[in-house]
């Protein structure tokens, strides 16, 4: 009964890369040495079955940040330090300032295509950062990087396992089109919800009746609203019997905000609920004294501490958070068996290089799939070491990699507009002819800024 095995697809030499950026195909280069790279296959057959593989997959999503906003500098990865403002000029892109930020930057559908500018990537100063939070906007925001100093853990654990410098979000923004590419390898919506007058937040099918949600058509290119609730396919849909699932978010029991609240026999059906969504202050308890699910699927979209990262909130929180999950699961037998992958919803309005490959662009010249960049880190045993995959992926890769583990049909093949058919694999993360990796026990660390 176990997952994928050994034998993946081999991905290409250590330590090689090409030229930075190039065209709208994604990123395909290096900014320095040091860490290996390559390209794989990546097919779906790309292991084999056995006992010794992956039979437990976790994915962490949190909020709102860029490949460019995390990891400029990382060895063997495509980033770059300066950009090219609307007006023709370019800048070196600053640091983040060391106390934090206090506003936000739209990442809407919207904002999204102003900042690619039919790929030129040059409109990320035409928005202004807005949202003030105790203090003076930083003017140049949506430009900004964090070093590694900044973010210490999130780079050992991308110096130490995969780091993916070519996985882009499946939509244009912004959060839940994210958070449910995730799990449906696809979006019907191009915006978040919004009820005047009441608190949607992401209840999704829970939400008050005059909850409405920009949608869209990427056959027609047409957009409508609808009430947030989606009868479509989810990954973990195609799940045998004998395998688990489990999925968190924050909020209670009863008005949790997840992805799966947006899918109608999921979210309307009390005993799928009551066994299959969990809200995160559940997550530690159940990470020391639960059996854990085969598939686990944990949103961050907010909670208590500031552990989303979603600004004007420093990373720090939510990196401690992270590590506390990832240090609870290694110390588990299951780990000998395990994946974790910790990527993010949207952009957040946060600067990138690559141009989102343009395949899907409307004939009005607006895009919806994909999006910019996300930082994408692999975890597992099996993980190659210091490896830069450089594999056009994207959201709805996750929902591909969890069919590829436990042979699972396609999304696609039960929905013609889920992407797993062709998003792209992150099976060239994996050697499963290698010794298994030892756990990587990280230290939270005190005093994160504001």
């Amino acid at each position: 009964d176990g997952g994928l095995g050994g034998g993946a697809g081999g991905a290409g030499g250590e330590g090689g890369s090409s030229s930075a950026g190039g065209g709208t195909g994604g990123a395909g280069g290096s900014s320095g040495g040091g860490t290996g790279g390559g390209q794989s296959d990546g097919g779906r057959d790309a292991g084999l079955q056995g006992d010794g593989g992956i039979v437990y997959v976790v994915v962490i999503v949190k909020e709102n940040h860029t490949f460019d906003n995390l990891f400029t500098g990382f060895p063997g990865a495509s980033t770059s330090t300066t950009a090219k403002l609307s007006n023709g000029t370019t800048i070196t892109r600053p640091f983040a300032p060391d106390g934090g930020i206090f506003c936000d930057v739209s990442h809407s559908n919207t904002s999204g295509n102003t900042f690619w500018d039919k790929g030129k990537m040059d409109g990320f100063d035409k928005v202004k950062p807005s949202q003030p939070d105790g203090g003076a906007c930083f003017a140049l925001q949506s430009f900004m990087r964090y070093r590694e100093e900044d973010i210490p853990n999130y780079w050992a654990y991308a110096r130490n396992f995969v780091l993916a410098d070519n996985f882009f979000s499946t939509t244009m923004g912004p959060t839940w089109p994210g958070h449910f590419s995730t799990i449906a390898a696809q979006a019907p919506m191009y915006g978040n919800p919004t009820c005047t007058n009441c608190d949607e937040g992401g209840q999704g099918c829970l939400a008050p009746a005059a909850a409405s949600i920009p949608t869209f058509n990427d056959q027609t290119c047409t957009t409508s609203t609808a009430f947030p609730c989606f009868e479509v396919p989810v990954v973990t849909d195609l799940l045998p019997a004998k395998y688990s699932w489990r999925a968190y978010g924050p909020g209670t029991a009863a008005k949790m905000f997840s992805p799966y609240n947006y899918i109608r026999h999921v979210a309307l059906d009390a005993g799928v609920r009551a066994a299959h969504l969990k809200p995160l202050t559940t997550l530690d308890a159940d990470l020391t004294g639960q059996p854990l699910a085969n598939v686990t699927y944990i949103h961050v979209e907010s909670g208590p501490g500031g552990i989303s990262e979603h600004p004007p909130l420093h990373p720090c929180r939510g990196e401690n958070y992270v590590v506390r999950i990832i240090n609870k699961l290694m110390a588990r037998p299951e780990w000998q068996q395990m994946a974790i992958i910790v990527t993010y919803d949207d952009f957040g309005g946060f600067y990138d290089h690559v141009p989102p490959p343009t395949a899907d662009v409307c004939a009005n010249g607006r895009i919806f799939n994909t999006g910019f960049r996300l930082p994408a880190t692999l975890i597992s045993p099996f993980a190659r070491t210091g490896f830069v995959l450089h594999d056009k992926t994207e959201q709805a890769s996750i929902p591909l990699f969890i069919e590829q583990v436990f042979s699972l049909p396609t999304l696609h093949s039960r929905y013609a507009r889920a992407r797993d058919d062709r998003a792209g694999s992150l099976m060239g993360a994996f050697n499963f002819a290698q010794p298994r990796r030892p756990p990587l026990l990280l230290q939270e660390r005190p005093n994160c800024p504001r």
